[in-house]
């Protein structure tokens, strides 16, 4: 429910702006193409300078102090739309439909799974380090791949034996 609160203003701004990035992603015009182009290297330009350490409005930060407010909110939707882009360009990879197409069972179990894997791997005498991006990616994607394939077909047979059930 905090999280829920907490993100309340990108949930908003997804659910208002959901139609109108259906129809820039759904319509193969040259103006959605060079939107579409032109917004995701912006995007993505700024997602390595983040990772790299530059705050991205840290100069408008400077001269206009009341910016500093909003600042983390346009920060967050830069990296957003570059999920977004990123997403939109890997689209037909099989295992990340996968993924997408499990979402509700992700945010269901990534709290078990995040519990699960490093006390398994303290049980045969292996630790867990994350000491980087670029290890937490690769842990995440593991995570993802534990819950897609072996929690989400689980927990989808028991949902449907449960309506099962129901229904008779």
């Amino acid at each position: 429910m905090d999280q829920a609160f907490y993100y309340i203003i990108y949930f908003s701004l997804g659910y208002l702006s959901f139609p109108f990035i259906r129809s820039l992603f759904s319509e193969n015009t040259g103006s959605h193409r060079i939107i579409i182009i032109s917004t995701g290297l912006i995007s993505l330009t700024c997602a390595v300078a983040l990772f790299c350490g530059a705050g991205l409005f840290d100069f408008v930060n400077h001269f206009i102090p009341i910016f500093a407010v909003i600042s983390p909110i346009l920060t967050a939707l830069t990296l957003i739309w570059a999920n977004i882009i990123i997403a939109f360009a890997f689209k037909n990879v099989h295992v990340l439909r996968t993924i997408g197409q499990n979402t509700l069972y992700l945010c269901g179990n990534e709290y078990i799974i995040k519990e699960t894997i490093p006390i398994l791997l303290g049980s045969i005498g292996l630790s867990l380090n994350i000491n980087n991006p670029i290890a937490a990616v690769f842990y995440t994607v593991v995570q993802l791949l534990v819950v897609c394939y072996l929690f989400a077909p689980i927990e989808q047979r028991l949902i449907n034996r449960l309506r099962g059930r129901q229904s008779t």
